[in-house]
């Protein structure tokens, strides 16, 4: 087992992610610290422990070893749960760094080399040192696991990974201890179990539900859109919920070199760029496949933007993200990677996602949020003619709008759908406005709900309003309920059923109907 280092702070947060794994963020010396309280086990449950580890090869098939099926085995063999759960991590799980694994906070799990302390990047607190440190055995045999784990291998004849999907969708980048690295180390960026939806963005305050309308909006007219901003900012997560937001009845491509987009959707396509398949085979077949909208997680090289360019150029709906400061780099880098100005020149929204760090009571926290969204009128020598729909204002954690760039978008809109899109626009900001707030959002949630919306838009309005009215809403923009798992505040994930935000001080107050 690794080494556990013992910190003395002020206590932040403490969570379960397994009955027998607790994580505590703590404050010392003004830097926050991700501790984990691993699971112990006595010398007696040790010794049963190494018993049973040697007689399941003699127990149980192959397939029931590595199946589903194992921890109600060994609870038919009388194994307590305390031990079930350390027998599933050595064999099915991740070993010591399993409770990082599983807990759906994190964003990146970083070992640079051995004995050094693992490093985290939390939803909520950013980038901290955790108080494991494991010893350079320890590092290569994890390095060795996760590859096993994602059915590849790493080896000192290629010591290199740079992508390997483990089986909960995380994508893991690995070297081997050779003439690469002093060390083996590896790095694991994990994506959500449950795909980002568009009540989910609004809960956690990311844009309004007007600016989600207004993308929704794009989405159906099929203008292209492409969101920009630094690492970490929520690009992905953005696309995603924008993504289901496709009509029903459409059919979508989504292409990307790892599985970080997870979209709920009836009609979607997957594929994976390799070693042997580019993205240009790809889009070809995307066309082949006569999908409506064509989806890159993230232009990076001349062949996405492209063929991305290309796709949307001749009537595809599509949406993708680039790494960008400003508007103007966005098209300074697409002109770099040698894309036509006739190309990008449809690209008519782009949405600027940011990271911000603010005061909730005595503690810092990051929050994402939607910076901007421009609506791009045009490209003059590569710069693009633009105005601001939506800012974002620190001052106040809310969004301006300006309505007179917002009726110009309107009409523009209601040139491509013939629709009137005033109430268009009102009816869908309000459906997701009560939806949000009725704490609709899981993916197969809000799915359903969504689905019927389409069918039949003002009666579900109508069932929606009179689902909040038996609620007050004083103190919040929430309400109680226990499919609540967001702080409408801080954006601080929930218990059901709780009263008080327990970061921030935020009430929700629940009365009877």
């Amino acid at each position: 087992m690794p080494r556990y280092i013992d910190y003395k702070g002020k206590v932040i947060e403490e969570y379960n992610v397994t009955p027998y794994d607790r994580i505590i963020i703590v404050e010392e010396d003004f830097t926050y610290y991700y501790l984990v309280n691993p699971l112990e086990l006595c010398e007696k449950e040790l010794e049963q422990l190494n018993n049973i580890l040697d007689e399941l090869a003699y127990i149980l098939k192959p397939s029931e070893l590595l199946g589903s099926g194992l921890e109600e085995k060994l609870r038919d063999l009388g194994v307590d749960d305390k031990l079930v759960t350390e027998v599933n991590r050595r064999i099915r799980g991740y070993d010591w760094l399993d409770p990082l694994i599983r807990d759906e906070k994190l964003e990146d799990i970083h070992c640079f080399k051995p004995n050094i302390q693992i490093r985290v990047v939390h939803r909520d607190y950013g980038l901290m040192k955790t108080n494991i440190v494991p010893s350079r055995e320890e590092v290569d045999k994890m390095v060795r696991l996760l590859a096993y784990r994602s059915g590849s291998y790493i080896s000192f004849f290629k010591p290199v990974k740079d992508t390997v999907i483990l089986p909960e969708g995380d994508r893991a980048a690995l070297t081997y201890r050779s003439e690469v690295s002093e060390a083996s180390s590896f790095t694991i960026r994990k994506f959500p179990r449950d795909p980002w939806t568009p009540t989910k963005m609004i809960r956690t305050g990311m844009l309004s539900p007007d600016m989600m309308a207004l993308l929704w909006l794009a989405m159906d007219a099929k203008i292209p859109i492409i969101v920009y901003g630094p690492m970490r900012t929520g690009k992905t997560s953005l696309l995603n919920s924008l993504v289901m937001l496709a009509p029903p009845d459409s059919a979508i491509c989504i292409v990307q070199d790892s599985p970080e987009m997870k979209v709920f959707h009836e009609n979607i396509l997957y594929l994976y760029t390799s070693d042997r398949i580019g993205f240009e085979e790809l889009a070809k077949l995307a066309l082949r496949k006569s999908v409506d909208y064509l989806v890159v997680n993230e232009v990076r090289v001349r062949e996405e933007a492209y063929w991305w360019a290309q796709l949307v150029g001749t009537g595809h709906g599509g949406c993708t993200s680039i790494h960008a400061d400003s508007l103007e780099r966005v098209f300074g880098r697409l002109k770099d990677l040698g894309v036509e100005e006739s190309l990008v020149d449809v690209v008519r929204i782009a949405v600027n996602t940011g990271l911000f760090i603010i005061s909730r009571e005595s503690d810092k926290v990051r929050i994402r949020r939607v910076n901007s969204i421009h609506y791009i009128d045009g490209l003059q020598d590569y710069v693009p003619v633009s105005d601001i729909v939506f800012r974002y204002d620190k001052s106040s954690d809310s969004h301006k709008t300006n309505s007179k760039i917002l009726a110009k978008v309107f009409s523009l809109f209601e040139e491509i759908l013939s629709i009137n899109v005033d109430e268009e626009f009102y009816m869908r900001s309000r459906f997701l406005d009560l939806a949000s707030r009725f704490g609709v959002v899981s993916s197969e949630g809000f799915w359903k709900l969504y689905l019927r919306y389409r069918y039949s838009p003002k009666s579900v309005i109508g069932q929606l309003e009179k689902g909040v009215r038996r609620f007050r809403l004083e103190k919040t923009v929430g309400f109680i309920n226990n499919a609540i798992r967001y702080c409408p505040r801080c954006g601080l994930e929930l218990k059901p059923g709780t009263v008080k935000c327990p970061r921030c001080g935020f009430e929700l107050v629940k009365i009877d109907a």
